[in-house]
């Protein structure tokens, strides 16, 4: 859920601040972390996007005349009506986002903020499945 919602999000402010760079610095950094945590890398969604997001700085600052003047440079596509679908979709995402995480926590007895609202979700139970032979590994504990 929040995955989604951030993406979103995060896709709408690249698409809205940096229309030259929405595709290649937006969607296409936003849906390498998003693929892989839903098909193979469960709960390791920020950390392939901390690694993505690294990547493409480090590549920018080492060779900014790719983004400015390579052929692989993105005509401003900013569209004021896109724009503004964009932003909305995005407020609804991370309104709907909020509305399903307090449902949740009401519906568990939680506080959002100190548990876990999405334990005992199947995609909750396999990243924490992932983790849990690393905690009881002696060797990595010592």
């Amino acid at each position: 859920v929040y995955i989604i919602a951030y993406d979103i999000w995060n896709f709408c402010y690249t698409y809205n601040c940096l229309p030259t760079h929405s595709w290649f610095c937006g969607f296409a950094l936003l849906l390498a972390p998003t693929v892989a945590n839903f098909f193979w890398n469960k709960g390791g969604w920020i950390q392939n996007r901390a690694y993505t997001l690294a990547i493409w700085c480090m590549f920018a600052q080492v060779f900014p005349y790719f983004q400015e003047e390579s052929v692989f440079v993105t005509h401003s596509t900013l569209n004021p009506t896109s724009a503004l679908v964009v932003s909305a979709l995005a407020l609804v995402a991370n309104v709907a986002a909020i509305i399903y995480i307090v449902y949740r926590a009401k519906k568990l007895g939680v506080n959002p903020y100190k548990s876990d609202v999405f334990k005992g979700t199947r995609d909750w139970e396999q990243a924490t499945a992932r983790r849990e032979p690393a905690e009881n590994d002696p060797a990595l504990t010592a």
